[in-house]
This record gives C-alpha cells, structure tokens and sequence, in this order.
C-alpha cells in the first residue's frame, strides 16, 4: 500500500432507530485507503463507507469522516501525524452521525454524545443483567392505585408487560434504556454508553430532514428554552498578598515563584463563567516544595485539591485511572457540588513523564491533555446501577498546574571570568528553557506553548535548608507536635537535633524530601519507646547525633 493514498476513518457501529433513519456511535481510529466506496485496512475485509444508501442500510459496520494525513495536519495547523490522529480520535468520539434517508439522498447531522438532566420521566425502561424492568413515576403509580376497577387494572399491567417484552427484543441488539414522558419516547441509550434526549437544541435541526415521516425520538412540539444561569461557586476573603505570605511561611526558597503563583491562582479565582483560567507549568527537581506550593494554597483559598500522577494514568475505557475518573472522585469529594469542583486545584505530576514512556497507550492520554490545558467541556462517565451516566464537566475554571523535574531542560549558569569560583548558589543555579522542552521529546510545541506561566524551581541552598526545618509546613515541627499530644512530654535538644541532620545533607541529597525522610528515621526508636510504655516518660532530650543513629537519645 502506498502511503500516497493513506487515509484515516472512523469506524462506527451503525443502529437502526426507524426506517431510514440510523445512528452512527464512533469506535476507533483505522488506517487504510479507499476505494469505490470500500475501505481497505490490516488487509481484513473492506468495510463500507457511510455515502450510499444500500451501504448504510445492509452493513451494521460503516466508515466516515476519511482524510489524508496531510489533510488532518493541515486542518489542525499540526505537524506531528501521531499527536493530530490521537485528537482527531478524541474529538470524534464526542459526537454521533444522525443519517436519514429521504427521496433518495443521505442527510448527515453529527450529534454532540452528551448526558442532559431527565426531567418528568413518565415511565424508564432498562435492561438489568439479562431481565427488562420498569421504572415508574410517582405520577405514574398514582393513575394506577387510582384505578378501583380490578380488570381495567390488569389491563393496564398487562400492557406494560407487552411493553417490557418489545423493549427486551429491542435492547439485545442495541437499546439498553429508554424514557418515555407523556407517551412519547424522550431519550434512548446505547449499551450503557450513548444518549440522545430530544430537548436537547442541537436535536431541532434534525426533524427538517423529514416532514411526515420524523424519527420517533424527535419532539415536534419543541419549544426553545431559555439557557440556564450557570452556578458559580464564588471564592471570597482571599488576596495575592494574603495567599503569599501564608506560602513564604511554608515554602521555604522561591519567594520569587511563589509570588507568581499566588497572583495567577487569585486572578484565576476572578475570572467568570465563559472565560477560561490559565494554566501553571513548575519544572524543577524533586523535593523543592512544588506540590506543597499548591496544598497549601488549597488550604489558604478554601479549595478542594486533586493531585493526579501522570505517570499512572491511562485512558478511559482501560483498566487504571484515567483523568475523567479522577474528575468523578473530585466531584463526589465535593458532596456532588459541581460548581465547587469546576474551582479546585488540579495538580498534575510527572507531566514529563508521559511522553517518556514511549507507550503507545501513554500517548493516546495527550489530546486529553490539551483539551484541559484549553479548558474545554469533558464528557466523564459514571457507572450507576443500570450502565453508566454521563456528566459534562467544564474545565475552563479549573486551576490547573503541571510539575515534573524536566531534567534535561535545566542547564547550568556559566560562571564569568577566566577561571572563576562560582559561589554556592552561583554552584546550584541553573537556568531552565521552555524551548527545549520541545526539542528533548517531552511534548509537542504546540502543547507546550498553550501552557502561558513557566514558573521553575531550583534546588535549595544550604541556609535554605535550615529555614525550612522551623517553618510552618516542617516535617520535625509536625513530628514534635505529635509526640507531644500523643504522649504528653517535654522535648529538649531541638536545635542540637537540627544540625545532625545538617551535617547529614550532601551535595547530591538536598532536597526537602531528603531531609523529611532523615527525620522520620530518626524518630523510629523514639515512638517505639513511647508506644511500648505510654505513661512512662515525661522528657525526652534530643541529641546532634540522633539524626545519625536513631538510638542516641535520652528519656526520663
């Protein structure tokens, strides 16, 4: 196959809602090339493309929405064919293809695959395991309690049960659930995964493909509503300087940085429903306090916080955690309360570790990545008793920040002068560079690019160190606390303790987590002593040489 006649289709599953008229659910990605209406892929049988009608009708497997890979790079004004195939995917996969079939032609209108609120269902009918129930309304079980005629009543159910037994041969071939409000069929599911629901605007401009034939599902009797009022969730006494200065106290090095951030996420907390936030990348190596920087401005705003590892996360559809799943645990640690979810900070870690992994199933994460970088609407799925139900989840308003060590991005500061010493910090500072984020492999330029704030952290100084061992977000000031409410006992030695752990700091180990993780080593003898004889001890004396040796203490 020549790669002069490549092209790229989406294979949809084709369903039947009435005659000539069908639906087209997306499935994947296929690589081939077409001709005469037939499209050749993997050397398997061709399959039909969606543009003639004895195709549509005759073939439960059809092809559509073909173009060339320069066709697709030059649509996204994209020059990398593996990250543009991977979005075209994902955006495909938001929509469904309505056909109808009317005096000869094929009528084509995509439909956006999105879940809106049910309102004043009459009667629900759903598949459950292998058996077809009924779900009735209250208005529903009201007009039958009413009914005091015994046989009208059993006409009644026996109805429904006729009902159920369409609805069972219907649903093992396709449907799963349908609604049905004043008699009329409302909304119709697909295998737990594709909704239609006719008051629904983008629904209006389908029945003028029909006049006195329209498609069971479509309301003629429409009336446009006027768009709800979006909720907000409005975040109050909170200032730039304010969160600043709750950050100095607790993130010890970056007073620059975290001047930065603290305006950018209270600028974020101003911007109205319709605009969009904007995001943070923080490169810089493990343990400088990147994480910590948006925990405790978490605390400080009164927002909920995400962390995400990227490196864990996998597509929707794949066993592991993928972004959406992540976005449904927020929403539930919110108490459902999606306008306080839209708020909260998302921080997103490893990010330099995606591209890295070379997995092809890594890779197909990205365009998911730049949807939320953009602050587009994301359709996440949420599995309920009967299937899955399907909420738009808008992340235009999300805080959202991207760390990773970027190592390669760092290069070191040259010193000036012939044979200069560079003093300690001049030793540790390194200047890092956007540009080669791109150049090293990690993301495309233009992913980069739609990240606007680069705020990079550099690795702490020796006296930096020391600040951080007494500041408020210290893990041996924690440590101190515990023991003291735990056990009720006085410590000394403090300071004598903080300088072993000093002079156990290298030039290789200096980060803050290095330096937690020698604190809570050192303390193991100590708790052990303490848990085994609780009301024992009143006073316990540190020493310089317990951060070596863990037994070199004193209690009495």
């Amino acid at each position: 196959m020549s790669n002069n006649y490549e092209e790229y289709g989406i294979q949809y599953n084709r369903y039947k809602v009435r005659e000539n008229a069908y639906l087209l659910i997306p499935s994947k990605l296929v690589l081939g090339y077409s001709v005469g209406g037939l499209f050749y892929c993997n050397g398997n049988r061709p399959l039909q493309v969606a543009n003639d009608i004895a195709a549509i009708k005759s073939n439960k497997i059809l092809i559509d929405g073909l173009m060339t890979p320069e066709d697709l790079m030059e649509y996204y004004k994209l020059e990398d064919i593996d990250f543009v195939k991977e979005y075209y995917l994902q955006e495909e996969l938001d929509y469904a293809i309505f056909i109808a079939i009317k005096d000869g032609q094929i009528y084509k209108k995509k439909i956006k695959v999105e879940e809106l609120a049910n309102k004043h269902e009459s009667e629900i009918y759903e598949m459950l395991a292998e058996d077809p129930v009924v779900t009735l309304s209250d208005r529903k079980l009201d007009t039958l309690l009413s009914i005091e005629d015994i046989e009208v009543l059993k006409k009644e159910l026996r109805a429904y049960r006729d009902k159920l037994e369409t609805f069972k041969k219907m649903g093992s071939s396709a449907l799963s659930k349908l609604v049905i409000i004043d008699g009329k069929i409302s909304r119709i599911e697909t295998n737990g995964h594709f909704y239609i629901h006719v008051n629904d605007p983008q629904y209006k401009e389908i029945k003028n493909y029909y006049s006195e034939t329209e498609p069971a599902y479509i309301d003629s009797d429409y009336d446009e509503e006027e768009p709800e009022e979006q909720v907000d969730y409005q975040v109050t006494g909170v200032t730039a300087r304010g969160l600043y200065d709750y950050l100095r106290e607790r993130v010890i090095g970056h007073e620059k940085e975290l001047k930065k951030i603290a305006t950018i996420l209270i600028r974020n907390t101003r911007v109205r429903p319709g605009r969009k936030t904007r995001s943070i990348l923080v490169p810089g190596p493990t343990g400088t306090g990147k994480t910590l920087t948006f925990e405790c401005a978490a605390e400080y705003m009164g927002l909920p916080f995400v962390f995400i590892n990227v490196a864990d996360l996998v597509p929707q559809g794949i066993v592991g955690t993928s972004i959406q799943d992540s976005f449904v645990q927020l929403i539930h640690e919110c108490d459902d309360d999606v306008a306080k979810a839209k708020r909260s900070i998302v921080v997103f870690d490893e990010f330099d570790k995606l591209e890295t992994t070379g997995l092809d199933l890594k890779q197909s994460i990205k365009p998911i990545f730049l949807k939320i970088i953009e602050g587009s609407k994301m359709a996440i799925e949420e599995r309920d008793g009967f299937g899955y139900q399907t909420h738009s989840f808008d992340t235009s308003l999300l805080n959202k920040a991207f760390l990773g060590a970027f190592t390669e991005c760092f290069q070191k500061e040259k010193t000036m002068g012939f044979n200069a010493k560079p003093t300690e910090e001049e030793a540790r500072r390194v200047l890092f560079s956007k540009k080669r984020m791109y150049e090293c492999g990690y993301y495309d330029r233009e992913l980069i690019t739609r990240i606007p704030i680069v705020v990079p952290y550099y690795e702490l100084t020796f006296e930096e160190m020391k600040q951080a061992l007494f500041c408020k977000s210290s893990e041996l000031l924690k440590e101190i606390e515990d023991l003291k409410r735990d056990f009720g006992i006085e410590i000394e030695g403090i300071d004598d303790f903080a300088l072993g752990l000093l002079d156990l700091l290298t030039k290789e180990d200096t980060s803050m987590r290095d330096l937690n993780n020698l604190i809570i080593n050192a303390f193991t003898d100590i708790e052990f002593e303490l848990e085994d004889n609780p009301d024992k001890y009143q006073r316990l004396v540190l020493k310089r040489e317990t951060a070596s040796d863990s037994t070199q203490f004193d209690l009495s």
